[in-house]
């Protein structure tokens, strides 16, 4: 259900959906994990602007199969790119895991990225508008005739410092401030909801 926050962890979106019974409820929220999972296809369940999500594999392969820990996330957004990341925005997933609870009636799936280097090339400076201590995490989840999803972002800190040409210090500066402001969480406020709807 609705996750609790702590003082660096920022709500984005979350958005529920009860269903006529459990087995409704179980039906869609299967389709929610197959949804979460292809993240080549996020960017359909997005409204304009549209935002572009491909996974590569460890060895920066295009990857079709479910996400793991050490792939990569390559993030095309609206606007100017990222110099570092060669006009892309990139994450590493750190972490990918299911969580069931038959005494509650519930499941979880989580994923959570942070930001990283651009593993298409030889560089070590953080390709993405935040630092690489700041994360983000997907969730989707069942819990009895309820499903629902929410995306959570701790330690946001716009990558002002750790990056090393002016472009980057000033796009990454203006992209992470408007996010900060609100801005993504419309965004991710639609993904979640699109995720969550029927075929």
């Amino acid at each position: 259900m609705k996750p609790n926050t702590s003082n660096d962890a920022r709500l984005k979106s979350y958005h529920e959906r009860v269903l006529p019974s459990v087995q409704d409820a179980e039906d869609c929220f299967q389709q929610l994990k197959l949804r979460l999972y292809n993240i080549n296809e996020w960017k359909n369940y997005f409204q304009s602007p549209v935002p572009e999500f491909v996974l590569l594999d460890k060895n920066a392969n295009l990857k079709k199969e479910i996400p793991e820990a050490g792939d990569y996330v390559k993030i095309d957004l609206p606007g100017p790119g990222s110099v570092a990341g060669e006009g892309f925005d990139w994450v590493v997933i750190d972490r990918v895991y299911e969580e069931n609870n038959p005494s509650e009636d519930s499941r979880e799936l989580h994923i959570r990225v942070r930001p990283s280097t651009n593993p298409e090339n030889t560089g070590e400076e953080t390709a993405h508008f935040y630092t690489e201590g700041s994360t983000s995490e997907f969730c989707g989840g069942r819990s009895g005739n309820v499903v629902y999803g929410w995306v959570m972002a701790r330690g946001e800190e716009p990558n002002v410092k750790e990056a090393t040409g002016w472009m980057d210090k000033l796009r990454n500066m203006v992209v992470g401030i408007t996010a900060r402001a609100g801005m993504s969480e419309i965004q991710w406020e639609q993904f979640i909801q699109s995720m969550l709807e029927s075929d």
